[in-house]
């Protein structure tokens, strides 16, 4: 849990910009070492059964989450986008490899591949880019069946179907978000609808990738 603590502290700024890059360049990578020390640690083979699968989830969730970040924010750090998100997509299929129905794992890999398509996308890679939306509607997809009532999935879900031009689907999903419970602000929906009205990827894409302030 202090893995996942570091990696969620590290991945938004919370309301707080003026400290966001120093708690990413500096909880991102601790989160990695803090989860990968709890799956080499010895003690792991002693615990019973239930205890060993819940810690092992919850460590490869962490350390994927802490990767996602780093390639997200790979400019901050030694290593490529791609090998970071590599590393993230690694530890998320662990994790699912021992719990299948994991939603906030399935969140997380939507979560994973809208970043990874969002900046294939910007650099042209169209045909690459939609590999990764198709991931990450099935994740969302896989997500909601097991638990539909977060509407952070419904709205990862309704991202990834108008980046991939399904875009009537989109706009019901979207239609779907704020009847759940979830973390998710009406702002954010409606600038989603906004966007899905108007045929408009890169108002999508720009959640992940804002432009740049001259």
């Amino acid at each position: 849990m202090r893995a996942w603590a570091l990696a969620a502290f590290a991945g938004r700024h919370y309301g707080h910009p003026e400290d966001f890059e120093n708690r990413k360049r500096d909880l991102l990578p601790k989160a990695t070492e803090v989860a990968e020390s709890v799956l080499r640690d010895s003690r792991l083979s002693s615990l019973q059964a239930d205890t060993r699968t819940a810690v092992e989830v919850e460590a490869h969730n962490a350390a994927g989450i802490a990767y996602m970040r780093m390639g997200h924010f790979a400019d901050l750090f030694s290593g490529t986008a791609e090998d970071f998100w590599r590393a993230a997509d690694d530890h998320y299929r662990s994790a699912l490899a021992i719990h299948p129905r994991d939603v906030r794992v399935l969140d997380n890999v939507s979560t994973l591949n809208l970043i990874r398509g969002s900046s294939r996308l910007i650099a042209s890679k169209d045909e690459a880019a939609r590999a990764c939306f198709t991931v990450a509607i099935d994740a969302a997809q896989q997500a909601i069946s097991n638990n539909s009532h977060d509407r952070f999935r419904h709205y990862n879900l309704s991202q990834a179907l108008a980046l991939s031009d399904e875009w009537h689907a989109a706009s019901q999903e979207a239609g779907r978000i704020m009847k759940e419970p979830g973390a998710v602000k009406q702002e954010q929906v409606d600038n989603l609808k906004k966007a899905i009205l108007a045929k408009d990827k890169t108002a999508i894409v720009n959640i992940y990738y804002p432009p740049k302030k001259s």
